[in-house]
């Protein structure tokens, strides 16, 4: 797969579930080298929100390569439809690691009792290619400004508590 056009995430306000109201902004688009291996790629936005501090993770570099990582935009002031109010992360916030290979395509939950999780899916071995992904979970924390740490891939083998 190659492909020359950056995939951009957008962001649009919406006056219903439907309706949007305007015009899309790009928020993100790849510039940074860990973001176009094998081809420039910002994908699979997901967000979470703690008070007005918005984080959104999304997938990054070409989805083939074990260079796919998840990359991180945080708005701590609530102004989403501005690009200059988000901060992104200068490299990876969730890459290869313990035997998962290329995590990307993350979303968070809720656990009944309140604690955050996200859901991903990643690779047990290490080969380009579409296949082999598989879903896994791990807790997720905040930190004081209320963005969201996923931390590091635990393993495929590493004991999680129920979530709860």
């Amino acid at each position: 797969v190659q492909m020359s056009d950056p995939q951009r995430i957008y962001i649009v306000e919406m006056r219903d579930t439907l309706t949007p109201m305007g015009r899309g902004v790009a928020i993100t688009e790849p510039t940074f080298d860990w973001e176009r291996v094998g081809w420039p790629v910002n994908e699979g936005p997901t967000a979470v929100a703690k008070g007005r501090a918005v984080t959104v993770t999304y997938a990054a570099s070409g989805g083939t390569t074990m260079a796919y990582c998840l990359g991180r935009l945080f708005n701590p002031t609530g102004d989403l439809m501005n690009p200059k109010a988000w901060e992104k992360s200068p490299a990876p916030v969730f890459a290869g690691s313990h035997g998962m290979f290329a995590p990307g395509h993350n979303s968070f939950f809720r656990a009944k009792g309140g604690a955050w999780w996200s859901v991903f899916h990643a690779k047990r071995t290490a080969e380009d290619g579409w296949g082999g992904r598989i879903t896994a979970a791990q807790p997720v924390t905040f930190d004081h400004r209320g963005q969201a740490i996923l931390g590091t891939p635990a393993g495929w083998d590493h004991p999680f508590p129920e979530p709860r």
